[in-house]
């Protein structure tokens, strides 16, 4: 209809069609065509034109302050306190306290019953019904009060007050914005339902931004959920920019980026799975399910018979064999694996490979007697797992009883074999597929974990157990050289034999710069002292003269590499609490930076300000210093022995110069 009220931007301030009628913006107070009624405004309470209205019967909006109207033949709306009206001949809404009506004809609203509308099946927040109404009386869900409306004056139930709509401009009740539809089954932001949308621009309740639609079956922000979209500008709820998307720019919830995909089929891993993470699908020994740290489970009797990993690798499978059929595109494919993260859940057979009287306990499995309260990680994270609650563990240093450390230890191994399952399925897919031969493999944890050393569990601590990763790589024509490519499959060409190590210190900053420079595209350019103007560069440095050193040496490598590798972990206070895992920002007090040379680990915990993001490295609280050569396992705190005074003040001065003067040489001075 060419009389439609277009959604009104307000970033922009203006619509597609001037000849439309622009919503009312409060910042600006003003109307873009003079022959419009603006809305009432709560702080001046007034109107600019007294009168000019499109429909002179129209009831202007009532204020419950001055309970007065400009026009005196227009019916005011009924008031609680004065419970009265100005003309007789109006029905009055319902009030509760006096349970009445004026007029017989009116039905109570307590009976949840539908009303009529034409253009509008509205539903109810609180109810969860939808009630068809023809020109809407509509039910109040808190005063039970019903308003007269012809084309729908809303009324607010916090602000009382009303919106005039044509067609329907929907006043959020929380955002307090206005947006227009012209076929709607509204979706409820509270309720995360969702109604057919023919045309809509919807309004994000969040972020405050509008995206336009054609065809939508929408992303729930809270929910994870994704719908299928034909047409979509994606509004991205971080960085506040509005993505062009032809077929599909993905959002990941969880990583916040956008892929660019044309074509897509999505597996629904979100949808299908990831709901179930943290649900109770962990069968007990009483027969009930529950939420534990061990879970073996019949992958047939979890939702939707299957797990987030074997959906991923499935789904992984799909795009190779879709970009086999291009041999020479490029292509990138990050598979993320949820396992070994706990919850330990994984298919029950790979538990017998792994028996029990095979076990053992951690080389270090108490509490080393000079580490500084700060640095103490209390695992809240397995003590809200219900087999461990069982076990009445005490905080926060109470150990895990001998038994259940085993069982842990045995589901870690399980779920990490489990994973060793998957990969190998994905390279087996790049032989089936053609594509290892021309592919470079990186294979790297995220983080480490703690099975029971230190009397610790999990990854919140600066110990080398926790912060150290597995780093793979393979290198068509590089870490095979000199063997058959074609004869000999991947497995072959990585097995156990054929594979070099390097006692270089890397990172995982390193890992996008090496891709790069595998790739044959630009390495990012390190980032300087503030890079914050600068829309892309790297803290890492390319590993590529590391892998040629590694190859080509046979072990006597003269190859002068980075003098230490970072790392860093917050606490909120000097003493465990049950934050101290995973704090908030707000929560920040102390930083605990840590650096790993070829002989030391040496770690600060410092003053940390979380308003401004500075460190204050004088307000040091604790210091720990482990060597290598002697103490493997990071069990004797030497920090405070005067033999090692020198070695924590050359250290120290060290670790607060950072990351830049411990890159190589070729870097520091170019």
């Amino acid at each position: 209809m060419a009389k439609v009220v277009p959604p009104y931007h307000p970033s922009t301030q203006s619509i597609r069609w001037l000849r439309f009628v622009p919503p009312y913006h409060p910042s600006t107070q003003k109307y873009k065509m003079a022959k419009v009624v603006p809305p009432y405004h709560p702080s001046t309470q007034k109107y600019k034109m007294a009168k000019k209205y499109k429909m002179a019967k129209v009831v202007p909006p009532y204020h419950p302050s001055t309970q007065k109207y400009k026009m005196a033949k227009v019916v005011p709306p009924y008031h609680p306190s004065t419970q009265k009206y100005k003309m007789a001949k109006v029905v009055p809404p319902y009030h509760p306290s006096t349970q009445k009506y004026k007029m017989a004809k009116v039905a109570p609203p307590t009976t949840h019953q539908l009303r009529s509308i034409r253009w509008l099946r509205l539903y109810h927040p609180t109810t969860h019904q939808l009630r068809s109404i023809r020109w809407l009386r509509l039910h109040h869900p808190t005063t039970h009060q019903l308003r007269s409306i012809r084309w729908l004056r809303l009324y607010h139930p916090t602000t009382h007050q009303l919106r005039s709509i044509r067609w329907l401009r929907l006043y959020h009740p929380t955002t307090h914005q206005l947006r227009s539809i012209r076929w709607l089954r509204l979706y409820h932001p509270t309720t995360h339902q969702l109604r057919s949308i023919r045309w809509l621009r919807l309004y994000h309740p969040n972020t405050r931004q509008l995206r336009s639609i054609r065809w939508l079956r929408l992303y729930h922000p809270t929910t994870h959920q994704l719908r299928s979209i034909r047409w979509l500008r994606l509004y991205h709820p971080n960085t506040r920019q509005l993505r062009n998307i032809r077929w599909l720019r993905l959002y990941h919830p969880t990583t916040h980026q956008l892929g660019s995909i044309r074509w897509l089929r999505f597996v629904q891993l979100l949808i299908q799975t990831l709901p179930f993470v943290n649900s109770e699908v962990c069968p007990g020994p009483d027969g009930k399910l529950y939420m534990n740290i061990v879970c073996p489970v019949d992958v047939t009797a979890m939702p939707e018979k299957t797990l987030p990993d074997l959906q991923s690798t499935q789904h992984a499978l799909q795009i190779m064999q879709n970009v086999s059929r291009f041999p020479e595109q490029p292509f990138f494919l990050a598979v993320g694996y949820h396992k070994p993260h706990i919850p330990l859940k994984y298919p029950r057979e790979y538990l017998n490979l792994y028996p029990i009287d095979k076990i053992h306990l951690a080389s270090d499995p108490s509490l080393p007697p000079k580490l500084p309260l700060v640095a103490w990680n209390p695992w809240a994270d397995l003590r809200e797992r219900d087999d461990v609650k069982m076990l009445n563990v005490s905080f926060p240093y109470g150990p895990l009883p001998k038994h259940y450390q085993l069982l842990v230890r045995q589901s870690y191994y399980a779920a990490t074999s489990y994973m060793d399952d998957q990969v190998g399925q994905l390279l087996k897919g790049l032989d089936q597929h053609n594509l290892s031969s021309t592919t470079v493999i990186v294979f790297m944890g995220d983080h480490g974990w703690s099975l029971g050393e230190h009397q610790e569990w999990s990854k919140f601590s600066n110990f080398e157990v926790a912060t150290r990763v597995p780093l793979i790589v393979y290198v068509p024509g590089l870490t095979n050289r000199g063997q058959n490519l074609h004869r000999k499959s991947i497995y072959d060409r990585i097995s156990k034999d054929n594979y070099k190590v390097t006692n270089a210190l890397v990172e995982l900053v390193d890992v996008f710069p090496t891709i790069s420079e595998l790739s044959g595209i630009k390495v990012p350019e390190l980032c300087p002292e503030n890079g914050s103007d600068i829309e892309l560069c790297t803290e890492g440095t390319s590993l590529v003269p590391v892998i040629k050193d590694t190859v080509f040496s046979n072990g006597a490598s003269d190859l002068k590499w980075k003098s230490a590798a970072f790392s860093q972990y917050p606490r909120p206070s000097d003493s465990p609490q049950e934050n101290s895992d995973q704090p908030k920002l707000k929560d920040i007090r102390i930083m605990g930076y840590t650096m790993r040379t070829d002989k030391y680990r040496y770690t600060e915990w410092v003053g940390f300000d979380p308003l401004t993001l500075e460190t204050n490295w004088t307000d040091l609280h604790a210091s720990e210093l482990y060597v290598h050569d002697i103490d493997p396992d990071e069990d004797n705190n030497v920090a405070g022995l005067v033999c090692y005074r020198d070695v924590v003040d050359v250290l120290s001065d060290k670790l607060h110069q950072g990351w830049r003067k411990a890159l190589p040489y070729s870097y520091i001075s170019g």
